[in-house]
């Protein structure tokens, strides 16, 4: 093995440490926000596309303000099956992000169920993302 491969092969080992620490710290008997927040930090450490974090935080804080959702979760493959749109119009900078997650309606229902929500970001100019969440297969 050569010192460059064994070089590679250690900083691997340090950054999965490092991920699976971060995922303990975090899930450690919190509440699902901060499981929230682990994904973010997750995202990063893989070098996610920034735009798509900034979507992700984005959404969470749209869904503590709103009065539509209770709480919002992100799927396994959120990151992976995001569709990310860039153009350039007169010198403006465009990028549309669609994701898809659950979230938990505000209702009166006695039982919650997790609904399969689509979320679309608009982020003008590196500005803060316009989010647009609506249920799947509902024209709200």
């Amino acid at each position: 093995m050569t010192k460059k491969h064994s070089l590679r092969l250690i900083t691997f080992s340090l950054l999965s440490c490092l991920t699976i620490f971060s995922q303990i710290v975090w899930s450690g008997g919190t509440a699902t926000t901060f499981r929230v927040s682990k994904d973010f930090k997750s995202l990063i450490i893989q070098g996610e596309r920034p735009e798509i974090v900034a979507c992700m935080t984005a959404t969470s804080r749209y869904v503590k303000k709103s009065m539509d959702y209770k709480e919002l979760r992100w799927l396994d493959s959120t990151s992976l099956s995001a569709i990310f749109n860039e153009n350039e119009n007169n010198g403006q900078l465009t990028r549309l992000i669609s994701l898809q997650a659950q979230a938990l309606l505000n209702t009166s229902n006695v039982f919650d169920s997790w609904t399969p929500v689509v979320i679309r970001c608009k982020q003008v100019d590196e500005g803060y993302p316009e989010v647009n969440l609506n249920v799947i297969g509902s024209s709200k």
